[in-house]
């Protein structure tokens, strides 16, 4: 585990992720691996991010066995999109067999340009396809070249260059997220 000076802990992959499904396809009930180790330190932790690849799979699945809630980013590209269908019926399975507390927040688009044709058409494709049935966040990450630099120095885009359009886009969202939050806690209270 790394510590961040901002307080934030973070569990890094490795290589053996790639190994995983392969591993895990003779255990039993290998699709809540995951929830008991999280349920280890729920009590420790105000939020748990799971950050996963975004094939369907027993990762996948296990993320799903132990979140409260998803967000699902996809990019502003057609190939991207497609897999939103299969995601959400994966997802109304598990929500309606296992976990019943799961729930999406949003679906965020990124790596958005906003004046090309394929952002236009895929953000149109979202909205027509999905609205009503999951909600979509307002806030739209734009493309950077400088989000790809800033993994090169082991920083986010927050901390490597904080004015870059899509850092403020990533800290809106964040507002988004939690405001979101606040109006969810407000109805059931």
């Amino acid at each position: 585990m790394i510590k961040h000076e901002s307080g934030v802990e973070v569990i890094p992959s490795n290589s053996q992720l790639f190994t995983l499904e392969r591993n895990l396809c003779n255990v039993d009930f290998r699709e809540r691996i995951l929830s008991q180790y999280v349920d280890t330190i729920r009590d420790r932790y105000q939020y748990i991010i799971i950050d996963c690849m975004p094939q369907m799979g027993t990762p996948m699945i296990n993320v799903m066995m132990c979140a409260d809630s998803i967000i699902v980013p996809t990019q502003a590209e057609l190939l991207s999109t497609q897999g939103l269908a299969e995601l959400l019926r994966h997802y109304q399975v598990i929500r309606r067999n296992s976990n019943h507390r799961l729930r999406i927040e949003g679906i965020l688009i990124t790596m958005d340009s906003p004046n090309t044709i394929v952002s236009a058409q895929v953000r149109h494709l979202i909205e027509q396809g999905f609205a009503g049935a999951v909600p979509i966040f307002k806030t739209h990450i734009p493309r950077s070249i400088k989000v790809a630099e800033a993994v090169l120095y082991h920083k986010t885009i927050c901390e490597f260059m904080p004015n870059n359009p899509a850092a403020l886009a990533y800290e809106k969202f964040a507002d988004e997220l939690l405001e979101n939050e606040g109006k969810e806690v407000q109805a059931v209270g």
